[in-house]
């Protein structure tokens, strides 16, 4: 059963790349500028499928006991110019799992590729909505 909710999980994992970019001055000034085009995207090491593999492996799945029906939660970080994830922000139907989702996430250390512009790293932002169906 946990199997077939994780599969469901995976199956409604559409990643939407992008809302903003936000890109800091290559002099070490506190100043930065928005984009919304990046000329290299960021990579998780070994791809979007292993950074998924972390996810199922640290999702809880005993929360979905505390769910009832579909619900779907979007959660939103960024990709920062060390690689580094931050300001995991999850919103949508069910707060349990929006916590679950930003637990997971901020757990991943894994360090990503950055975003490249203009040969710069660049902070990313991420989107990614999720559907989960409770017991």
């Amino acid at each position: 059963m946990k199997k077939t909710l994780i599969l469901i999980l995976f199956l409604g994992f559409n990643l939407i790349f992008s809302q903003t970019t936000e890109a800091s001055k290559s002099n070490n000034t506190q100043a930065s500028y928005y984009i919304d085009k990046v000329d290299t995207m960021p990579e998780f090491p070994g791809g979007i499928n292993e950074f998924r593999n972390l996810i199922s492996k640290k999702f809880n799945t005993a929360i979905l006991s505390k769910i009832n029906g579909t619900v779907k939660s979007q959660v939103k970080f960024s990709i920062d110019i060390d690689g580094s994830i931050k300001s995991v922000t999850a919103t949508g139907d069910s707060q349990i799992l929006n916590k679950e989702m930003e637990r997971v996430i901020n757990s991943i250390k894994k360090k990503w590729k950055p975003a490249m512009y203009n040969n710069q790293p660049v902070k990313y932002w991420f989107t990614i909505p999720f559907t989960m169906n409770g017991m």
